[in-house]
């Protein structure tokens, strides 16, 4: 009889543990903190969105987002610093077996003018007639030695006319402001695309893709807060066009 006691003694307890769990799992989703790396492409216009519509149903969570290069933002994942990233980062990229992915959907890296560029009026047949523009290039984004290696694939001299920013703000300013020529992923123009402001130049061998991810950590199981954004997160990219 004591045996049988002790025996449902451990079942009301366990089963105690696990109403509290719930509970606190419920609690999670309307209260806590949530931290997020985000790519750069993602802060125009997915993690807007997605903020705004889970901010809508869980106005209790407090949100903070670091904006960065998909690097240095894995490598803050890695040491606990966020929840999660969302970023396209480089095809180089290497991460850590510890971190893992989630697919969202493909980044689409296209040559981009202003209005009124030459290009628009007499678009390029080959490699051989963008040549004498100046380019917009960032360091950071690893995309200025692909465009180099499209120049020397073509048996031509890499662009010489540089002017080396890290801004995507300042770069879509300049675009309008002369005959320049800047090779972004197409969620960091999207809006401006649509306004009129900036246009897709299709030119050969350019328009490669890379794969957007959610990254998180391997071993280390997601919150409800965080698990409810990255839904709302998916919902927003099967949404917009990318």
């Amino acid at each position: 009889y004591a045996l049988q006691l002790a025996t449902r003694a451990r079942l009301m307890l366990a089963e105690g543990r696990l109403a509290r769990a719930e509970l606190d799992a419920m609690r999670g989703a309307r209260t806590g903190r949530l931290a997020i790396g985000a790519g750069i492409s993602f802060a125009y216009r997915v993690l807007p969105l997605g903020i705004d519509g889970d901010r809508r149903r869980w106005p209790g969570i407090a949100v903070s987002v670091d904006v960065g290069m998909s690097g240095p933002l894995c490598s803050a994942l890695q040491r606990g610093e966020f929840d999660f990233v969302i970023s396209a980062p480089p095809v180089a990229l290497r991460l850590d077996t510890e971190l893992q992915q989630e697919k969202l959907f493909d980044e689409i890296d296209s040559p981009v003018v202003g209005r009124g560029h030459p290009l628009l009026s007499i678009p390029p047949t080959s490699l051989a007639d963008i040549c004498g523009f100046p380019w917009l290039v960032s360091a950071r984004s690893g995309l200025w030695e692909s465009i180099c290696a499209r120049f020397i694939q073509a048996g031509l001299d890499p662009p010489q006319d540089v002017v080396r920013i890290d801004s995507e703000v300042l770069a879509k300013a300049l675009l309008n402001q002369g005959p320049y020529i800047c090779l972004l992923g197409r969620e960091l123009y999207a809006l401006e695309l649509e306004q009129g402001l900036l246009f897709e130049i299709p030119i050969e061998g350019f328009g490669d893709t890379r794969p957007a991810y959610v990254t998180s950590r391997r071993r280390s199981p997601l919150q409800l807060a965080a698990l409810n954004m990255i839904q709302i997160i998916r919902n927003v990219c099967e949404l917009e066009p990318h």
